[in-house]
Protein backbone atom coordinates (compact mmCIF):
# COMPACT_ATOMS: atom_id res chain seq x y z
CA UNK A 1 0.00 0.00 0.00
CA UNK A 2 1.55 3.20 -0.77
CA UNK A 3 1.00 6.03 1.50
CA UNK A 4 2.07 9.05 -1.11
CA UNK A 5 5.23 9.67 1.30
CA UNK A 6 8.23 9.26 -1.32
CA UNK A 7 9.31 12.02 -3.37
CA UNK A 8 8.64 11.86 -6.97
CA UNK A 9 11.03 13.05 -9.05
CA UNK A 10 8.35 14.63 -11.51
CA UNK A 11 6.76 16.59 -8.80
CA UNK A 12 10.28 17.83 -7.36
CA UNK A 13 11.22 19.17 -11.12
CA UNK A 14 7.55 21.23 -11.73
CA UNK A 15 8.29 22.61 -8.13
CA UNK A 16 11.97 24.01 -9.26
CA UNK A 17 10.14 25.73 -12.07
CA UNK A 18 7.57 28.30 -11.86
CA UNK A 19 4.22 27.29 -13.00
CA UNK A 20 3.52 28.13 -16.39
CA UNK A 21 1.02 30.83 -17.87
CA UNK A 22 -0.91 29.81 -20.57
CA UNK A 23 0.22 32.45 -23.55
CA UNK A 24 -0.83 33.41 -27.50
CA UNK A 25 1.56 35.46 -29.67
CA UNK A 26 0.13 38.26 -31.49
CA UNK A 27 0.89 39.06 -34.87
CA UNK A 28 3.11 41.56 -33.60
CA UNK A 29 5.57 38.73 -32.29
CA UNK A 30 4.34 40.20 -28.22
CA UNK A 31 3.37 37.67 -25.55
CA UNK A 32 -0.41 38.23 -23.84
CA UNK A 33 -1.47 36.65 -21.14
CA UNK A 34 -4.87 34.85 -21.87
CA UNK A 35 -6.65 36.23 -18.97
CA UNK A 36 -9.85 33.95 -19.09
CA UNK A 37 -7.31 30.64 -18.74
CA UNK A 38 -5.32 32.13 -15.95
CA UNK A 39 -8.40 32.99 -14.33
CA UNK A 40 -10.27 29.66 -14.38
CA UNK A 41 -7.10 27.51 -13.15
CA UNK A 42 -6.46 30.44 -10.60
CA UNK A 43 -10.44 29.69 -9.78
CA UNK A 44 -9.91 26.17 -10.11
CA UNK A 45 -6.26 25.77 -7.87
CA UNK A 46 -8.30 28.36 -5.06
CA UNK A 47 -11.81 26.00 -4.74
CA UNK A 48 -9.52 22.48 -4.67
CA UNK A 49 -7.45 23.87 -2.06
CA UNK A 50 -10.65 25.21 0.25
CA UNK A 51 -12.17 21.70 -0.17
CA UNK A 52 -8.40 19.96 0.71
CA UNK A 53 -8.79 22.75 4.05
CA UNK A 54 -12.35 21.32 4.62
CA UNK A 55 -11.37 17.05 4.45
CA UNK A 56 -8.56 18.07 6.90
CA UNK A 57 -10.85 19.78 9.16
CA UNK A 58 -13.51 17.17 9.21
CA UNK A 59 -10.55 14.79 9.82
CA UNK A 60 -8.75 16.17 12.40
CA UNK A 61 -11.11 17.79 14.50
CA UNK A 62 -13.70 15.06 13.75
CA UNK A 63 -11.79 12.19 15.11
CA UNK A 64 -10.29 13.91 18.16
CA UNK A 65 -13.30 15.32 19.41
CA UNK A 66 -15.45 12.21 17.98
CA UNK A 67 -13.32 10.29 20.37
CA UNK A 68 -13.73 12.69 23.52
CA UNK A 69 -17.76 12.74 22.80
CA UNK A 70 -17.64 8.82 22.94
CA UNK A 71 -15.28 8.88 25.61
CA UNK A 72 -17.29 11.15 28.17
CA UNK A 73 -20.54 8.69 27.01
CA UNK A 74 -18.91 5.89 28.34
CA UNK A 75 -17.52 7.34 31.62
CA UNK A 76 -20.72 9.11 32.07
CA UNK A 77 -22.77 5.95 31.19
CA UNK A 78 -21.30 4.05 34.13
CA UNK A 79 -21.05 6.39 36.71
CA UNK A 80 -23.87 8.02 38.66
CA UNK A 81 -21.96 11.66 38.91
CA UNK A 82 -20.06 12.99 36.49
CA UNK A 83 -16.50 12.63 37.72
CA UNK A 84 -14.88 15.98 38.54
CA UNK A 85 -12.62 17.46 35.54
CA UNK A 86 -14.35 15.02 32.66
CA UNK A 87 -14.31 18.66 30.84
CA UNK A 88 -10.74 18.08 30.42
CA UNK A 89 -11.20 15.43 27.58
CA UNK A 90 -12.67 18.19 25.44
CA UNK A 91 -9.60 20.24 26.43
CA UNK A 92 -7.59 17.52 25.38
CA UNK A 93 -9.35 16.93 21.88
CA UNK A 94 -8.94 20.85 21.24
CA UNK A 95 -5.28 20.34 22.25
CA UNK A 96 -4.37 17.30 19.59
CA UNK A 97 -6.51 19.48 17.07
CA UNK A 98 -4.58 22.47 16.90
CA UNK A 99 -1.26 20.50 16.94
CA UNK A 100 -2.59 18.06 14.17
CA UNK A 101 -3.64 20.63 12.30
CA UNK A 102 -0.42 23.12 12.38
CA UNK A 103 1.67 19.83 11.92
CA UNK A 104 -0.71 18.79 9.04
CA UNK A 105 1.70 19.72 5.97
CA UNK A 106 5.30 18.34 8.02
CA UNK A 107 5.24 15.12 5.20
CA UNK A 108 3.76 17.89 2.26
CA UNK A 109 0.32 15.61 2.19
CA UNK A 110 -2.57 16.64 4.60
CA UNK A 111 -5.30 13.96 4.50
CA UNK A 112 -7.22 16.32 2.06
CA UNK A 113 -4.02 17.53 -0.11
CA UNK A 114 -3.75 13.05 0.23
CA UNK A 115 -7.16 12.62 -1.15
CA UNK A 116 -7.49 15.54 -3.76
CA UNK A 117 -3.93 15.06 -5.48
CA UNK A 118 -1.68 17.92 -4.30
CA UNK A 119 1.17 18.56 -2.40
CA UNK A 120 3.01 21.20 -0.52
CA UNK A 121 6.84 22.36 -0.90
CA UNK A 122 8.82 24.55 -0.23
CA UNK A 123 10.34 26.76 -2.78
CA UNK A 124 12.97 25.16 -4.97
CA UNK A 125 10.44 21.66 -4.59
CA UNK A 126 12.43 20.88 -0.54
CA UNK A 127 9.94 19.36 1.47
CA UNK A 128 7.80 20.28 4.16
CA UNK A 129 9.15 20.14 7.56
CA UNK A 130 7.22 20.20 10.99
CA UNK A 131 8.52 24.18 11.55
CA UNK A 132 8.16 24.98 8.35
CA UNK A 133 4.24 22.97 8.60
CA UNK A 134 3.58 25.18 11.62
CA UNK A 135 4.47 28.47 10.12
CA UNK A 136 2.44 28.10 6.54
CA UNK A 137 -0.65 26.62 8.93
CA UNK A 138 -0.29 29.19 11.84
CA UNK A 139 -2.23 32.03 10.37
CA UNK A 140 -5.25 29.60 9.65
CA UNK A 141 -6.16 29.40 13.71
CA UNK A 142 -5.97 33.33 14.13
CA UNK A 143 -9.45 34.73 14.07
CA UNK A 144 -9.37 37.15 11.56
CA UNK A 145 -6.42 36.29 9.63
CA UNK A 146 -7.77 33.03 8.37
CA UNK A 147 -10.34 35.56 6.54
CA UNK A 148 -7.49 37.51 4.99
CA UNK A 149 -5.93 34.40 4.44
CA UNK A 150 -9.21 33.44 1.93
CA UNK A 151 -9.11 36.84 0.34
CA UNK A 152 -5.09 36.55 -0.29
CA UNK A 153 -5.23 33.33 -2.10
CA UNK A 154 -7.87 34.09 -4.16
CA UNK A 155 -5.83 36.98 -5.51
CA UNK A 156 -2.49 35.21 -5.63
CA UNK A 157 -1.86 34.03 -9.66
CA UNK A 158 -0.18 31.15 -7.48
CA UNK A 159 -2.87 31.05 -5.09
CA UNK A 160 -0.16 31.48 -2.66
CA UNK A 161 -1.75 32.29 0.72
CA UNK A 162 0.04 34.48 3.84
CA UNK A 163 0.79 31.24 5.44
CA UNK A 164 2.63 29.97 2.32
CA UNK A 165 4.69 33.27 1.49
CA UNK A 166 5.38 33.25 5.65
CA UNK A 167 6.96 29.74 4.99
CA UNK A 168 7.87 29.82 1.35
CA UNK A 169 5.87 27.46 0.18
CA UNK A 170 3.51 26.50 -2.35
CA UNK A 171 1.17 24.14 -3.35
CA UNK A 172 1.40 21.99 -6.46
CA UNK A 173 -0.93 18.89 -8.03
CA UNK A 174 0.42 15.74 -8.47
Amino acid sequence: MKLGLGQKPEVLKEAVRPPVIATSVSRTGSQEISAALLQARAFERYWLRGAALGIDLIVLAGVPFLAATLLVFVVLLFSGDPPRGIEGIFHLAQISFAVAFLLRDSSGLSPGKRFLGLRAVREGGRPVGPVVSILRNLPLLLPGLNFVEAIVAGRDARGRRLGDRLARTFVLEE
